[in-house]
């Protein structure tokens, strides 16, 4: 297991005395934030301490006291947690083949969590190894995912070379652990969009031409590069923030170089001779 470093806990210590968002709201609010984020790093050192075979149990219970102090600082009313919302159906099938189903009302600690972070919920039951292969740091180990969706890795590719800047409604991005038959089929475009439907956030992309493709290696599966086309409005929406950021960054190297001028220089401005203003 590895720990977290040193200067993240004492951040997250460092609340307790001065809470985030609504957690200063109300004492209630106040008093369970300071108590969960105690409890929540002594259940994770309590972790650190034991072996495999007990670590979950306080671990459940840390990410437990985890929910309530996120819902104590970020969500609306009521705040208080009621239950988990989750369960693990047993049914007689192999550990990867079970399924979670959400459960309860809207008061549970499950579904409370996921408002205050804005998270989707479950709708319907979903299995162990599913579970396993959509987090990122499970997504590279074969024996928890099988044949499961996993989680994709996304890497946006800059469209800026050195010095020169390109403004172009096309984006392009490295997506990592894909299907290792995307890399050997003579049909790319055809095994992807089969593959990506289970993706819809990924709705709108292209191959280029030709594609880039590399094979697995290392529990990582296939990589390769996808395009996106920027809408009108979001373009438009970056070009104004990129001309008003280089504006302002004019701005303040012009009043750096005044500044450095001789004291004597600052007399008169080049234009119709009038004083120079600061």
């Amino acid at each position: 297991m590895t720990s977290a470093a040193p200067e993240v806990w004492s951040r997250l210590r460092a609340t307790r005395s001065a809470p985030p968002g609504r957690a200063t709201a109300t004492p209630p609010r106040r008093r369970t934030y300071a108590a969960a984020m105690e409890q929540f790093e002594e259940l994770m050192r309590a972790a650190e301490q034991v072996g495999a075979a007990a670590r979950p149990l306080p671990l459940f219970y840390a990410l437990s006291q985890a929910g309530r102090a996120v819902t104590a600082a970020q969500a609306d009313e009521p705040w208080q947690l009621r239950g988990h919302g989750l369960q693990l159906k047993d049914e007689g099938r192999a550990l990867l083949d079970r399924r979670v189903s959400p459960e309860g009302g809207p008061g549970t600690s499950y579904r409370r969590v996921a408002e205050a972070t804005g998270s989707a919920v479950l709708q319907q039951p979903v299995t162990v190894g599913a579970l396993c292969a959509s987090l990122p740091d499970l997504a590279v180990v074969p024996e928890l995912c099988g044949a499961k969706p996993r989680a994709l890795f996304v890497q946006p590719i800059a469209q800026s070379g050195g010095a020169v800047l390109v403004m172009s409604r096309d984006v392009e991005a490295y997506v990592v652990n894909l299907p290792a038959a995307i890399a050997t089929t003579e049909d790319t475009a055809s095994v992807l969009r089969d593959h990506l439907l289970d993706y819809p956030t990924v709705a709108g992309w292209a191959l280029p031409d030709p594609p880039r493709l590399v094979p697995p290696s290392d529990g990582w599966g296939a990589a390769t590069v996808l395009r996106w086309q920027v809408s009108e409005d979001v373009q438009s929406s970056l070009e104004d923030r990129f001309t008003r950021a280089f504006a302002d960054a004019a701005v303040a190297e012009l009043g750096r170089l005044i500044d450095e001028l001789p004291r004597r220089s600052r007399t008169a401005s080049p234009v119709a001779g009038t004083p120079l203003r600061r």
